[in-house]
């Protein structure tokens, strides 16, 4: 290099952007394990004509579908990698809106590289199809609004992200806010260690959505079996944010209602769904795919959730902000709790599953 060359370098180059305080990463734990034939994992329902994935039949909660509550009047946002244009979601596309938080370049919210959003959404709001070999992976398809924000890209991302998507969530009008988040992420935090800059703001806005009457929701965690590094029990190793008091954490549990080996089990678990083997669609935009985690677990924990509190509104009358105040107290009340492990609230099962006739 001859030194005018040098001396342009020194001069003229450009400035590296300035990095955060404090960058803590989040990831979403699982890749899809492969691609599936559904008929052959799956059930049918001849009352309506359709085949359910098993975790669907075992909780009964295709019943949703025969009480015509499955979603209206409830707003929905998941937190999450991205949502590819889907065949089976192209009937409900005018009332999805993608937002990207992210700075990955070259991304936007239709961008899925680990497959973790769009089989997510499918979890929630995969609609039942008269397509032969198609089969009904979600709950609550007729929510009337659906957000899908990005804030993980190739699995991975930052708690300033999901600030951005909750500071967002904070702004918008009573009218368009989302009831519920539901989050697939998981932030190794242990319980001693102190919180970082952005983890403390992530706490505020999570402390500000509860107040506003936003009920959030987040896995439980994939470390149940030995991290390097972790010295605690496993029975303490609930991740952040479901380890937040402002959030509700959801374990798996495998179709045999056992604990998935790799669910992260502790005092801050509240309930558990079904994570292993999960059908939803996959990121192709055509076919289907299936994940095991906490990640699956809790879309499948939301999405009865949210047609519980369709059906309150909608053949109760009561107020959604009633609701959403007193979401678990009235999931006991009227019998949607089940139960598992010891009597009560575990650290293993939490308060139960939810599912019809418990």
């Amino acid at each position: 290099m001859n030194f005018i060359n040098i001396i342009k370098n020194l001069f003229f180059r450009k400035k590296r952007p300035q990095q955060p305080k404090t960058i803590t990463p989040i990831k979403a734990p699982p890749p899809p394990e492969q691609e599936i034939n559904p008929k052959s994992y799956c059930q049918y329902v001849k009352d309506l004509e359709q085949w359910f994935s098993p975790s669907i039949l075992k909780t009964c909660a295709y019943k949703w579908y025969s009480e015509k509550c499955n979603g209206q009047g409830i707003r929905l946002a998941v937190l999450d990698e991205g949502l590819v244009k889907h065949r089976l979601l192209a009937p409900l596309e005018n009332k999805i809106t993608r937002e990207n938080f992210t700075s990955a370049l070259g991304t936007d919210g239709f961008t899925d590289i680990s497959g973790h959003g769009t089989h997510v959404a499918g979890l929630l709001i995969g609609p039942l199809s008269l397509y032969k070999g198609d089969i009904c992976t979600g709950l609550c398809p007729d929510v009337d609004h659906y957000y899908h924000f990005k804030v993980l890209n190739a699995g991975m991302g930052f708690v300033d992200d999901m600030n951005k998507a909750f500071e967002h969530i904070i702004a918008l009008p009573d009218n368009e806010r989302p009831h519920f988040i539901s989050m697939s992420i998981q932030v190794p935090l242990k319980p001693n260690d102190p919180l970082t800059d952005d983890v403390k703001q992530a706490e505020n806005n999570l402390a500000t959505l509860k107040n506003l009457g936003v009920r959030v929701i987040a896995c439980s965690g994939n470390y149940g079996v030995h991290i390097p590094g972790f010295t605690d029990p496993i029975s303490d190793r609930v991740a952040w944010p479901a380890r937040s008091p402002n959030v509700k954490g959801i374990g798996a549990i495998d179709i045999t209602d056992n604990i998935a080996t790799f669910s992260s089990e502790g005092s801050e678990v509240d309930y558990v769904s079904y994570g292993v083997n999960e059908i939803s669609y996959s990121n192709d935009g055509t076919g289907f795919a299936k994940m095991s985690g906490t990640s699956m677990a809790t879309p499948r924990h939301v999405g009865f959730e949210v047609c519980f509190a369709s059906w309150l509104l909608k053949k109760k009358g009561m107020d959604i902000r009633f609701i959403m105040q007193n979401m678990d107290d009235l999931l006991r009340q009227y019998n949607f709790v089940h139960d598992l492990g010891v009597p009560g609230k575990d650290p293993d099962y939490g308060l139960g599953l939810l599912r019809f006739g418990a």
